[in-house]
Parts: structure tokens; C-alpha cells; sequence
């Protein structure tokens, strides 16, 4: 399997699945090649686990340069992109790198202003887009289908409709989601009611066992004095914690 059969591959799985009964398309690939073919007749899907590492690095970091133009792989990101990738196709050396890492929890990633956090997390969206193919199928709790929103945006929405943002946006509280800048989000409240409205959806989410993502600028110490004893405790049970070295790569 390689990264360009990768790309391809939504195209053979409309040609051979979505066609009912089949009719060819303009742009029909054609009898796909024996490796996607193999995993159609056994299991229909391609999945993050059938390709290998260095594949799969290829690809995460083709859809991390779609983001950021000119992005820099060095000494202070490589080895937050191997983990993020040994994480997406289920490599046990994620699990080898920390005993507290685990496939049931989402990332929480960690570091300074400017390190590159959003555009590695916003990477894992186009990355799993390639195996996200058919979502009216797949819709209900589609690993694949991940959803970015920041802190500052949903507590912003709290402030104009209170707790209801949460049913009026299932991807909010139901879906699995990147929530950006945890921690730079304001106080807001709702018809006089003050609500630490990150520390709520994640308490929500923590319950319903949806797979959740974050990135912050917070030290461990920080995050506790932010969202207080209890969800941070919940927390550690959401999360794997990855740090990104380095400083401001902004110019």
C-alpha cells in the first residue's frame, strides 16, 4: 500500500460500492488494483491500520503541508508527528512510548504559543478523510468524521443560547472533535448564569465515552487550577498527553 493508492482510494470505493446497481461513472478508475481489492472482498473498508508507518507518516505530513505551506519537520516536532501517527493506525509503539497511553483516549496535545499544535491536530481531519468514504453509512459514531472547533467559539455560542448549544450542535457534545486552545476560552454567561462551559463539555462528553481531542497552551498545574479537581481528573482518563517541543515558529 502506498500514499498515492491511499488517495486514491475514494474514488474505487464510489466505483465499486456506491454505483447501485453500478453504473459507471465519467471518472471511473476502473477494477482497482489487488491490495484495495483484497479489502474490499474481506472487509469493504480501508482503515488506517492497513498501511504501514512510513506510509502512513508520508501521507499525515502531505495533508500537515496542505495546512501549513513551508512546514519544517526538525527535532522538536518529529517525534510528536511519529506518535500522532503510530496513534492513527493503532502502532503498538504508542503504546510502548507511555503506559498511560491508550487507543480509547483522544490526544491532548501540549505546548507553547506558535509550536504548530493546531495544524498537526487539524492534519488528523484530512488524514482520516481518506477512509471517511461513506458517511450515510457510517454516520453514527464515524471515527473518521472528526469535527475542529475552538474553546473560544463554543463558549461563545454558549453565551447567546446557554446549554442548548450543546443539542443544537451534536457534533459539540456527540461527535468525535478537535477542541483548539483549551484554556484561552472567556467566562461567559447566560441570562446572568456564569458557567465554565469547557469544563462542562467535557464532563458530558467524558460520560457519553466520545472520543475527544484538544490542544492548550497549559501546563498540567494550569489546566487543574482552570477546570478544577474534577475534571481534570477525568481528563487524564480522555487523554493522551503529548507534548510538542519547541518555540514560536511563527514569523
Amino acid at each position: 500500500m502506498n500514499k498515492e493508492l491511499v488517495k486514491k482510494y475514494r474514488e474505487y470505493y464510489a466505483a465499486r460500492f456506491l454505483y447501485t446497481p453500478y453504473t459507471p461513472a465519467a471518472n471511473d478508475p476502473g477494477e482497482p488494483p489487488e491490495k484495495l481489492k483484497q479489502i474490499f472482498d474481506n472487509g469493504r473498508y480501508l482503515q488506517p491500520s492497513h498501511l504501514s508507518f512510513d506510509v502512513a507518516k508520508e501521507l499525515y505530513i502531505d495533508c500537515a503541508e496542505s495546512i501549513c505551506e513551508g512546514l519544517i519537520i526538525d527535532q522538536d516536532n518529529e517525534t510528536t508527528i511519529d506518535l500522532i501517527v503510530q496513534y492513527l493506525i493503532r502502532n503498538d509503539k504508542f503504546l510502548e512510548a507511555s503506559k498511560h497511553n491508550s487507543f480509547d483516549k483522544g490526544i491532548m496535545l501540549r505546548g507553547a504559543v506558535g509550536t504548530g499544535k493546531t495544524v498537526l491536530m487539524k492534519a488528523m481531519i484530512k488524514f482520516l478523510q481518506y477512509f471517511n468514504v461513506d458517511r450515510t453509512e457510517r454516520l453514527n459514531n464515524n471515527e473518521y468524521d472528526l469535527h475542529f472547533s475552538t474553546a473560544y467559539n463554543i463558549a461563545g455560542r454558549y453565551s447567546i443560547k446557554g446549554l442548548q448549544v450543546f443539542e443544537d450542535n451534536p457534533h459539540i457534545l456527540y461527535r468525535p472533535i478537535i477542541i483548539d486552545d483549551v484554556g484561552t476560552e472567556p467566562q461567559v454567561a447566560y441570562f446572568g448564569n456564569q458557567a465554565n462551559v469547557i469544563a462542562e463539555l467535557l464532563y458530558r462528553r467524558y460520560d457519553r465515552k466520545v472520543i475527544t481531542h484538544i490542544t492548550t497552551n497549559l501546563s498540567a498545574v494550569a489546566l487543574k487550577k482552570c477546570y478544577g479537581e474534577r475534571i481534570f481528573s477525568r481528563m487524564k482518563e480522555m487523554f493522551n498527553d503529548i507534548i510538542l517541543p519547541g518555540n514560536d515558529r511563527r514569523k
